[in-house]
């Protein structure tokens, strides 16, 4: 393969590179905006002088709150899997404890890539298998071989394609992605191949690049699984949790920049005097004090005296503390957070109202983010399934994230419940679904007592009738 080809990228990719690296830059914190280039150098502003505001630089790290913020609620109750006889497989148990060769667990595995995919608006996850469907059940076992999972961010999603199936629905043809080694990995429906790109010689490169390893596999279709956080205009493409934050986030680390240069520069009086001409031996003697002094030029000041600079530093401190203020407030409410922050950003107590409005904008986003998460988990589980060779079982498998997730909700659930049970008190049904649906709002990870109560109230509502 030409090299050129190999190392040919997708059209959104090239769209989003910047963003993708200046979101996670916010993310990651001050230092890594201040690399990514968050703090401009002034016309005048000396390279030394830069280097130094650079190095002095501090931020809030707005980004970072956001993404854990969300996260915290969206993994605050387990999901609720129904997997059937998979999860008496030894395979998949162990699968569960170590899904990525890495001893990552499942769970952990899905919190920390949704975390990215906060960040990113998305990741991508392939789910491989050292043996690539060439060993037999039992050599698995006793190799202790089985499909795993690997993470790949954006940022290493170089290329994708799809083809329409039969029934006109597009299907992920092949997918190239970035290897840590720097090599290249294609998968497409029924071979992969791995490529390392041509090494530079003499300042030129290659024009071939190498065939590492390569071979067929049995799935019939791509093991890769898109990880949306919230879905975008582009296909495979989604929404980032901070992508306007993330601006608002390095507009703060430039303030607090500036509000450090007003407080150096002017927080202190500063005595200005005459600069003396240097005798003989080309020294000058100056006297100062325990403050800063600044010096001019006679000549060009008509004989001015010497006197204090006064020092207007509580002004521009106070204008600057107020702004910053007002954009953490701004980011908040971009995040659909603001009642969670009420008090502490504005000072200022939200009606109930209010409060109510911004949790519902909440519930919201965090149950479209549960969805695509379901889907995915729902996913992974089904190409786990397919190279062991029992990818008829997928249908069969159930798995629900929660879509409520506020503690007050549930309060006003409950409530509700009763009122409903009192107004409906004579149907059986309702009173048997609204027991099934608070005990599974209550006991999240009852798992089979789940289904021993399903059984008694069906019971009781035979019972009854």
């Amino acid at each position: 393969m030409k090299n050129e080809e190999l190392l040919t990228t997708h059209a959104d990719y090239d769209a989003m590179l910047s963003r993708w690296r200046f979101w996670m830059a916010a993310y990651e914190g001050t230092r890594a905006l201040v690399d990514a280039g968050a703090l401009t150098r002034h016309p005048r502003e000396e390279g030394q002088a830069y280097r130094d505001r650079c190095a002095e630089a501090v931020g809030f790290n707005y980004s970072r709150s956001i993404v854990h913020l969300f996260g915290n609620y969206l993994f605050e109750k387990p999901s609720m899997r129904d997997l059937g006889s998979l999860a008496e497989d030894s395979l998949w148990q162990t699968f569960e404890s170590d899904c990525d060769l890495f001893g990552t667990d499942l769970a952990t595995f899905f919190v920390e890539q949704q975390k990215y995919a906060s960040v990113y608006g998305h990741v991508g996850v392939l789910v491989d298998t050292p043996g690539r469907g060439a060993l037999t059940r039992k050599e698995e076992q006793e190799r202790g071989v089985y499909p795993y999972l690997a993470a790949y961010h954006p940022e290493a999603i170089l290329d994708w394609g799809y083809a329409r199936e039969e029934g006109g629905r597009p299907e992920l043809a092949w997918v190239k992605l970035l290897e840590e080694d720097g090599t290249v990995l294609i998968y497409e429906r029924d071979r992969w191949e791995r490529w390392k790109p041509a090494d530079t010689k003499g300042g030129a490169v290659a024009a071939e690049a190498e065939l590492v390893a390569g071979g067929e596999h049995p799935l019939g279709r791509v093991p890769f699984v898109w990880l949306l956080n919230v879905n975008g205009r582009r296909r495979n493409i989604g929404v980032s949790d901070i992508a306007d934050i993330a601006l608002l986030d390095a507009s703060i680390l430039r303030d607090l920049s500036l509000g450090t240069e007003v407080i150096k520069n002017s927080a202190f009086p500063m005595f200005r005097a005459p600069k003396q001409q240097p005798d003989a031996s080309g020294e000058r003697e100056v006297e100062v004090g325990p403050r800063a002094v600044l010096e001019w030029d006679p000549e060009y000041e008509g004989g001015a005296k010497q006197d204090w600079l006064e020092a207007a530093a509580r002004e521009p401190i106070e204008a600057i503390l107020m702004w910053t203020s007002k954009k953490a407030e701004e980011i908040y409410r971009m995040a659909n957070a603001g009642g969670l922050h009420a008090t502490q950003v504005s000072g200022e107590a939200k009606s109930g109202v209010a409060l109510r409005q911004e949790f519902q904008l909440l519930n919201t986003v965090l149950a479209a983010k549960s969805n695509n998460l379901e889907e995915a988990e729902r996913a992974i589980i089904g190409l786990w399934l397919a190279w062991q060779g029992r990818g008829d079982e997928a249908s069969r498998i159930k798995v629900e994230r929660p879509r409520n997730f506020s503690v007050e909700d549930l309060a006003a659930d409950l409530d509700n419940a009763i009122r409903g049970a009192e107004l409906i008190a004579e149907s059986p049904t309702f009173q048997s679904e609204i027991k099934l649906l608070m005990a599974k709002r209550l006991l999240p990870k009852a798992g089979p007592a789940l289904d021993r109560i399903r059984e008694e109230l069906e019971n009781r509502h035979t019972g009854s009738v």
